[in-house]
């Protein structure tokens, strides 16, 4: 309170305090009133380019949180041409294209904005994501790989889990990739296999071994590459990514049943656990 009283003694056009009550009230959910501050600050800071730059990206805001969309890209088009090289202003605007439906116009965006900011962690999962709904085949690798980028260098957190569970898209289409309309086998035997080796399998040791492949998990699965290998401290063998896959998704099963781990394999788990009740109903061979 004691910094808007301060702000308020300022001369009624002193364009830091305009802009500064603005982004005031727009943090306090009054954007009519931010809107009306900030289109001020927009005029006060005509001979600053780089105090209008942040006027505008600030208008652009509380537009946004007004639902006008049209005043919220102008305002960003507007400190994009005063500073072309604002990360933020380029990473708003992708978004708000991409919202709007334009998304090869938003990837553009995303990308200019990374080229700014290299490694920014929003900006990746963005250009991400809106790469997959421009088109999933073409820009699955690359994709992916800004995923894993997001993941690796913050593993916890909203951001990571939403990257996880976009990955976890991404696996679950490349799973139906070969067949699209019918259950995969492999991935059957192999819910199968997990559903029998976490029956024998003590509490502790069933944790330790759901742990170990999940930290591998987090590190990407290439579940159509049938020729991937890899060691678990766990378990011996050696298993593919697909393997592994299922082993996730039945162990999550058996801590939380009601939950999927969108890796795609639900349908196939179900066919494993109808097969493996099948079978325990069945006698004994030379019984009655």
């Amino acid at each position: 309170m004691l910094f808007r009283e301060a702000l308020l003694q300022l001369p009624p056009e002193h364009p830091e305090a305009l802009c500064n009550l603005g982004v005031l009230a727009s943090e306090k959910g009054k954007p009519e009133e931010a809107s009306l501050l900030l289109r001020r600050a927009v005029v006060a800071t005509a001979s600053d380019a780089h105090a209008q730059a942040n006027a505008q990206v600030a208008l652009a805001l509380a537009a946004m949180r007004l639902g006008d969309k049209a005043e919220a890209r102008q305002a960003l088009e507007a400190a994009i041409e005063l500073e072309p090289q604002n990360s933020f202003a380029l990473r708003s605007l992708g978004s708000l294209l991409v919202i709007a439906g334009a998304l090869a116009a938003g990837v553009a965006r995303f990308r200019q904005a990374l080229g700014v900011a290299h490694g920014d962690l929003i900006t990746s999962f963005n250009l991400a994501q809106a790469l997959l709904e421009l088109d999933p085949d073409e820009h699955r690798d690359e994709a992916d790989r800004l995923l894993l980028q997001v993941i690796e260098a913050q593993p916890y957190g909203e951001l990571a889990n939403k990257a996880k569970d976009l990955r976890g898209s991404i696996a679950a289409r490349d799973l139906r990739a070969d067949q699209p309309e019918g259950l995969r086998q492999d991935a059957v035997s192999y819910c199968l296999q997990a559903l029998q080796l976490f029956e024998g399998m003590d509490q502790q040791r069933f944790i330790a071994v759901l742990s170990e492949v999940a930290a591998v998990g987090q590190g990407g699965l290439q579940i159509n590459e049938p020729g991937t290998a890899r060691s678990l401290k766990n378990l011996p063998g050696s298993w593919s990514d697909l393997a592994l896959a299922c082993l996730i998704h039945v162990g999550m099963k058996r801590l939380t049943p009601d939950e999927d781990s969108g890796l795609g394999i639900e349908a196939e788990y179900q066919e494993a656990v109808r097969l493996q009740r099948g079978s325990s109903a069945r006698p004994p061979q030379g019984g009655r």
